[in-house]
């Protein structure tokens, strides 16, 4: 097995496309999250096709449960974030891997998301992805996964599953600044 290398891009880092063509082979750009678009992601996607780089995605959760009545309400937004939003932007781009729905907060999961809010989210979206011949995954702590796996009946099977680390620090080859 040869071993591949790939980097996260989003609109927050000024990318050096050559730098990261040279190094990586592959990329996962941010489309976004439940609230607001990456607003350079359709050039983030041509510049990654333009050096020949497979492309996956990942979506910002921004969403949890404050303010929300109940579950149905959030999911209700997500859904229509995730689905007409987020996946129309990929119907017409070739992407590679599983699109991953990153679940991070500032505080424990299980006051920022619990279990029946997580639960329709992850229903729904798993269903859209699917649905669109996505394989949906979830890009998450260890802390989260182990909430999610505990809390979510057959977790492990339904989505991809991509763990953060956060001890792990950017390697900058790619940015310029």
């Amino acid at each position: 097995t040869i071993p591949v290398r790939g980097v996260t891009i989003s609109s927050k880092e000024k990318v050096d496309w050559e730098k990261v063509s040279e190094n990586f082979d592959y990329v996962y750009i941010n489309v976004g999250d439940g609230l607001h678009d990456d607003e350079k992601f359709e050039e983030n996607y041509e510049k990654a096709m333009e050096n020949k780089l497979d492309v996956g995605v990942v979506i910002d959760n921004k969403l949890g449960y404050s303010g929300w009545e109940k579950p149905s309400d959030m999911t209700k937004y997500a859904e229509y974030r995730y689905s007409h939003v987020k996946i129309g932007k990929l119907m017409d781009k070739n992407i590679k891997y599983p699109i991953y729905l990153k679940i991070e907060y500032d505080k424990p999961i299980s006051e920022a998301l619990p279990k029946e809010y997580a639960e329709d989210l992850l229903d729904r979206y798993e269903l859209i992805l699917t649905h669109n011949k996505y394989v949906p995954g979830v890009y998450t702590t260890k802390e989260n996964y182990e909430y999610l796996k505990e809390n979510i009946k057959d977790f492990d099977e339904r989505f991809s599953i991509w763990i953060m680390d956060k001890e792990v620090k950017e390697d900058n080859v790619a940015f310029s600044t």
